[in-house]
């Protein structure tokens, strides 16, 4: 048996030590939203925030544990993002934005300011989303769309404007 493997949920994790970093903190490599959240919530675990060097963070933002910000994605003054958020290439985040926990931003996506994302809603490539909306907890939104209303729980939104066509 491995010490630095073990198994949750049919998922295979590895400690930081079992690929050679000097370090007792862990990462969710994970897409699926749902799953970093179970694997969080089973674990007692200390997590890192890694922040690729190319994105822009103002000084004034804040990220919480677990958070992956990947590379030229820009996070602005005001914004707090939550526990395991996964901010991805080029996304952009502009000021006083608030990411709820174990949500995807997508490559390319913009939050325009004061935008809110609930927990575990996952904001599809290339969209864009105007100033001052909410997005609920575990919605949807499709690539390339453009959300220009709140959107409330649980539902999958595409298009431009975007329109629920779905519930989740």
């Amino acid at each position: 048996m491995n010490p630095n493997k073990k198994e949750i949920d049919k998922l295979t994790i590895y400690s930081i030590s079992a690929i050679n970093q000097k370090s007792d903190k862990v990462i969710f490599g994970i897409g699926n939203n749902e799953t970093r959240k179970k694997l969080d919530l089973k674990g007692n675990y200390r997590y890192l925030t890694v922040v690729h060097p190319t994105a822009t963070l103002s000084p004034y933002s804040n990220l919480d544990d677990g958070t992956v910000v990947f590379h030229h994605a820009v996070i602005q003054s005001g914004s707090r993002i939550g526990r395991h958020v996964i901010i991805n290439t080029k996304a952009s985040i502009d000021h006083d934005c608030l990411i709820g926990d174990y949500a995807h931003i997508s490559p390319g996506a913009i939050l325009c300011g004061n935008v809110s994302i609930g927990e575990r809603s996952w904001i599809g490539a290339g969209s864009v989303i105007i100033q001052g909306i909410t997005i609920g907890n575990n919605v949807m939104i499709g690539a390339g769309s453009v959300i220009i209303c709140d959107v409330p729980d649980n539902v999958l939104v595409v298009g431009n404007p975007g329109k629920i066509i779905r519930n989740k």
